[in-house]
């Protein structure tokens, strides 16, 4: 598939933005009609990258000035200004009322117009449109219940907005349950009125129910689900303060922590992987696409979302050395994807079981697209009861209270490169996990990553990735036999 190379200019060896101002614009951005920037680099990976990264930035500021230009009422407007604000990265001037209004405005025109620019006609009378917000932005009280609409929709939209359907949903799940928390323990506060008494008590809350069970796992609350709520409401409140042009807030929630408990699912033992999953009958039970997304897991150490929402093009079979690329992507329309963090965005060869499970399906699982939480529930559920997980990773809660199969298989893959001579750096690159260097340098090549991945590559049955074999029953088992087998197996 040819690469997208919109605004970028080759000048000599290296890489060049080049991209033309809206003509509506025009009159307001200095750097009209074209802009052009230097990206420093040969390499055209790198230009992609910070291609993006400059679109993404000028769309917001462009964005936030035709918000700014078109806004109607006192809110719209205090709005606009912080979007475009943020968007060109001033900082506010800590001045009260209508004159700190008036300096923020002048900032914005300063960074648009140019300070050493003479304005046009055009640009003087943009200045006049802009001008009233300095007579009187007024702060608008809102109540927590009204915080996490305001903080999604409004403050955080940027972040939001790259997100698939499911991934939005889940990313909103803690603040409306953080507010909701709030409002059950203190009441519907206005978010003006929050004191650190109401923190306190909120702290308070979530210290009597570290000593009950969850209804829902049958496990006790970990400090972890405490901690996020309580850092969700100081997270919300300092960006609505924000927001409201109040620089000096303290949260109330400031400091207010549990101490961290350390909760992860335990690895698979190597020899089980290899002799219980990747040899025997019983993963053949499994749906066939089920079983090639948890086989594709299996060589590359990728999170079962980055398999699961893999697109055709990211699929690279016929390539010299097989490879999946994961990747951020948009379509402008419904198909959307943001990965978990910057260092996630990798390629990684397909070896093993993994290559064999992916030629399955040359084109991905769009059946499962975006919907990986319902495939993670029931692979869980078909290992449980099928007696594929060992004990040590059966009885592992994690954070979720319940076992994590393909999270388990992650961390084995990870001891596994470490067996077969990998270092660290090499084996971030290859799992995608953070690095301190992730802003600089190509990493490693496709053949550095596959040669190590295949010393560390298991042997399996060619027979696992055969038809599905028919569900067991409870009496094609013997007596022995089945209590030998987990509890809810049948």
């Amino acid at each position: 598939m040819a690469k997208d190379m919109r605004h970028l200019k080759l000048r000599g060896r290296r890489w060049t933005y080049a991209r033309r101002v809206p003509v509506w614009a025009i009159p307001y951005d200095r750097r009209a009609p074209v802009i052009r920037e230097g990206l420093g680099t040969e390499d055209l990976r790198v230009a992609l990258s910070e291609r993006d990264r400059r679109d993404r930035r000028n769309d917001r500021v462009w964005d936030a000035l035709k918000l700014f230009l078109k806004a109607g009422g006192d809110l719209d407007r205090n709005r606009a200004i912080d979007q475009l604000e943020t968007a060109l990265g001033l900082d506010e001037l800590d001045r009260p009322g209508n004159l700190r209004e008036a300096n923020r405005l002048a900032r914005i025109a300063d960074t648009v117009y140019g300070i050493d620019n003479t304005p046009t006609d055009d640009q003087l009378k943009a200045f006049e449109r802009l001008a009233p917000v300095a007579d009187g932005a007024k702060e608008t009280e809102i109540r927590v219940s009204e915080l996490p609409d305001v903080w999604i929709s409004r403050i955080r939209t940027d972040s939001f907005r790259s997100k698939s359907d499911s991934q939005r949903r889940r990313a909103e799940i803690w603040p409306r349950r953080a507010a909701a928390v709030f409002v059950d323990v203190i009441g519907d506060r206005l978010v003006s009125r929050i004191s650190r008494k109401d923190a306190q008590a909120v702290y308070d809350h979530w210290a009597e129910r570290l000593e009950q069970k969850n209804i829902r796992t049958g496990a006790r609350f970990s400090t972890n689900t405490a901690n996020r709520c309580l850092e969700t409401l100081n997270q919300m409140l300092r960006d609505y303060a924000r927001y409201a042009g109040d620089l000096a807030y303290e949260s109330p929630f400031k400091g207010l922590r549990f101490r961290e408990e350390t909760k992860r699912a335990a690895p698979y033992q190597e020899d089980w992987v290899r002799d219980k999953i990747l040899q025997g009958e019983g993963i053949q039970r499994m749906a066939l696409d089920r079983r090639a997304i948890f086989l594709a897991c299996v060589e590359t150490g990728c999170r079962l979302g980055e398999i699961v929402n893999l697109l055709p093009e990211h699929i690279r079979l016929d390539d010299e050395i097989p490879h999946i690329l994961v990747t951020d992507y948009d379509d402008g329309g419904d198909l959307r994807r943001e990965v978990k963090t910057a260092a996630s965005v990798r390629a990684v060869p397909l070896v093993g079981v993994s290559l064999a499970a992916m030629r399955l399906f040359p084109k991905g699982f769009p059946k499962d697209r975006d919907n990986e939480n319902s495939v993670s529930t029931a692979i869980g559920k078909f290992f449980r009861e099928n007696g594929l997980l060992p004990p040590a990773q059966a009885a592992s809660k994690a954070s979720t209270g319940r076992p994590r199969p393909v999270h388990s298989l992650r961390h084995s893959f990870k001891d596994r490169l470490r067996k077969a001579g990998a270092g660290d750096e090499l084996i971030r690159y290859i799992g995608g996990w953070n690095r301190r260097d992730q802003e600089y340098g190509a990493g490693f090549d496709l053949r550095t990553k596959a040669e190590v991945m295949r010393r560390a590559a298991l042997p399996f049955s060619h027979s696992i990735l055969g038809p599905q074999l028919p569900r067991r029953k409870a009496t094609d088992v013997s007596p022995s036999e089945a209590e030998a087998l987990p509890e809810g197996v049948f």
